[in-house]
């Protein structure tokens, strides 16, 4: 599970190499939420990769992705079977550009439908991204482990 953190204060010295400020003091985390939603499943995110990432299949599936705010943050937490070489720097940077230019709900998704690979889609800053938790299971089994709602 990956996670990355935005900053609505741009003044957080303390947080400056930990999170990243997008120049906005607010988003609206529903709104954020439903730019997510399609891209849940799996999908070929050969356009949110780096063109240096070697996988041979860059087919991967999100389990579940979700915005939330916790004071002066907003967090994005992506769980998923594997991940491609910058693929949630990818996604991070298109959802803001497709919020602040006012796209349409479905801008992620089609950016996963294009059938030619995109080289000018928007990278986030590697400042905010973590690798939260590793899950260990059988192959990629209870989808809910990986949301933390293991019994």
């Amino acid at each position: 599970m990956y996670r990355y953190y935005i900053s609505l204060n741009r003044e957080n010295i303390f947080f400056n190499k930990y999170s990243v400020y997008f120049g906005k003091d607010y988003y609206y985390t529903k709104k954020l939420n439903n730019y997510l939603k399609p891209i849940i499943g799996t999908h070929d995110f050969v356009n949110f990769a780096s063109s240096k990432d070697s996988s041979i299949s860059k087919t991967r599936e999100i389990f579940d992705i979700h915005v939330i705010q916790k004071k002066n943050f907003i967090i994005i937490d992506i769980y998923g079977n594997a991940f491609l070489k910058n693929m949630v720097r990818g996604i991070i940077g298109n959802l803001f550009y497709g919020y602040m230019k006012n796209k349409d709900k479905n801008y992620l998704y089609s950016i996963i439908m294009a059938k030619e690979k995109i080289q000018n889609y928007y990278t986030a800053p590697p400042e905010g991204l973590f690798l939260q938790k590793v899950f260990y299971t059988k192959i990629f089994g209870d989808r809910d482990y990986y949301r933390g709602k293991s019994k």
